[in-house]
């Protein structure tokens, strides 16, 4: 019996060593390709030392980089010559950079608006910050992605959500009065659907124009949403936060086969359903302007 287990160790042994021959072989192969190709085979890394709790300056062999990075260090040689490191706890290098594998993105380098990424590494994609952040006088509600009305390549606008609900609950106006000019329900109609009903209804107290009155940190151009950027607003309510689960007025009437004088469209922010409100109902409003 002991003769068996002494063989079997031995074999675990030699398996074990063998093992590390071909990963030191692997890494030999690597350091060479580097070489011959006129890269460095030794890089210095911002390592941290579990044992010390602290993070100090190593220099490793390139083949040695991959377990490094999977443990958390970082790079410091530049990588992509790009003039930038990561942040690091090390304090070397001109830090920041926030993929040190692509020289088009560093913190030098000039935003490309509307593409989806972060080229200036200032931690927000085109220079927009995430939906729901405090933005222009309110909470960025929705950014204009392509094929939507309003997009243009190359720029970013979108939607801004005042922080907070109207007061009380409105009605929308203009009972029995058909405003054809206010029947648009698509992203960014939500502004000239407001200076319709503004200028046709002669109520003071109706959504619409309680938007148009605002002035929010400065802002004074808020509308009351159309029906398509109302139910942005209820895609991202979770994001933009404030909202309750009673239905809340959109500035789109409903068109004349809808019996158009009587109703416009509302939405329930607890199911999402829009649906036809008569205009003396009272709903909860919410403004919203663009950028």
């Amino acid at each position: 019996m002991r003769k068996i287990l002494l063989s079997l160790i031995a074999g675990l042994a030699i398996t074990g060593c063998k093992k590390e021959m071909v990963a030191e072989q692997v890494n030999q192969q690597v350091d060479l390709a580097a070489a011959a190709k006129g890269a460095p085979t030794k890089i210095d890394i911002c390592h941290f030392d579990s044992r010390k709790n602290s993070w100090s300056v190593k220099t490793i062999n390139l083949s040695q980089w991959p377990d490094h990075a999977s443990h958390g260090d970082i790079r410091l040689d530049d990588a992509d010559g790009d003039g930038y490191v990561p942040t690091n706890s090390c304090g070397i290098g001109q830090m920041g950079d926030c993929n040190d594998n692509n020289a088009a993105i560093n913190p030098g380098t000039t935003e490309i608006k509307g593409n989806g990424a972060d080229e200036n590494c200032n931690g927000m994609v085109d220079d927009v910050p995430a939906i729901g952040a405090d933005y222009q006088g309110g909470k960025l509600a929705y950014v204009y992605q392509p094929g939507d009305p309003g997009y243009i390549e190359g720029e970013v606008h979108g939607i801004i959500a005042a922080a907070s609900d109207l007061a009380s609950i409105y009605n929308w106006g203009c009972y029995q009065a058909d405003l054809q000019e206010a029947e648009q329900t698509a992203l960014g109609t939500g502004k000239t659907n407001t200076e319709y009903i503004v200028t046709a209804c002669t109520e003071s107290s109706i959504a619409a124009r309680l938007c148009a009155d605002l002035t929010i940190n400065g802002f004074d151009d808020w509308y009351l949403p159309s029906k398509d950027e109302l139910n942005k607003l209820y895609i991202n309510r979770e994001s933009i936060g404030g909202f309750t689960n009673e239905p809340y007025w959109s500035s789109s009437q409903l068109d004349p086969s809808q019996l158009a004088e009587n109703s416009a469209w509302a939405q329930f922010f607890e199911s999402g359903s829009q649906f036809s409100a008569v205009k003396y109902s009272v709903n909860k409003v919410r403004a919203i302007r663009y950028f």
